[in-house]
């Protein structure tokens, strides 16, 4: 079993992509052409909407094509859930990211990340930190380690800010 026309264009428009965006896609719109139910490519292209054109609507039919296609395909739930959350689609992200993590392959790392954003961008700044310490548990790429010590990182300082914000909050202003 050979590769599908598809397949060959979507593996020309990655080699492409991010460095060459016209023959990327031109390469993706080949790609659709012969099988417009490709869900790497509906992917791509979704990830091109959110990360170039910053058209996050389209972006968002992308991927819901790519689910649609092969609800296997594990990129698209990286990519779609993030671009929820950055639409502040806080459950719809949380589902995708339940969905994801069910599916065989799924770098579950990459997804409990999310997880955590997630409660970070609802002010649970501890629920986060313990998200992204299972996170760590699952990863077994040294950049994702190193990516996820810069969000623990990062957590601790907001916690410690909040600390210090609710200390002077409880201080009474002197008086003359």
């Amino acid at each position: 079993m050979g590769l599908s026309n598809a397949d060959n264009y979507y593996l020309k428009a990655l080699d492409y992509y991010p460095y060459n965006m016209e023959f990327a896609i031109e390469n993706l719109n080949y790609a659709l052409g012969y099988d417009d139910e490709h869900a790497p490519s509906n992917c791509m292209l979704g990830k091109i909407y959110m990360y170039q054109l910053k058209d996050y609507h389209r972006a968002g039919k992308c991927f819901y094509t790519a689910l649609e296609c092969d609800k296997n395909y594990t990129d698209t739930y990286k990519y779609y859930s993030l671009l929820r959350i950055w639409q502040g689609e806080y459950k719809r992200a949380q589902s995708i990211i339940n969905r994801g993590m069910t599916i065989i392959g799924m770098d579950k790392s990459v997804l409990l990340t999310h997880n955590a954003i997630i409660h970070e961008c609802m002010g649970d700044y501890k629920q986060a930190k313990r998200v992204l310490s299972k996170a760590k548990l699952f990863s077994i790429d040294k950049h994702r380690l190193e990516k996820i010590d810069v969000d623990l990182s990062r957590l601790k300082e907001k916690i410690k800010s909040l600390k210090s914000t609710k200390k002077s909050k409880k201080r009474k202003p002197a008086t003359i």
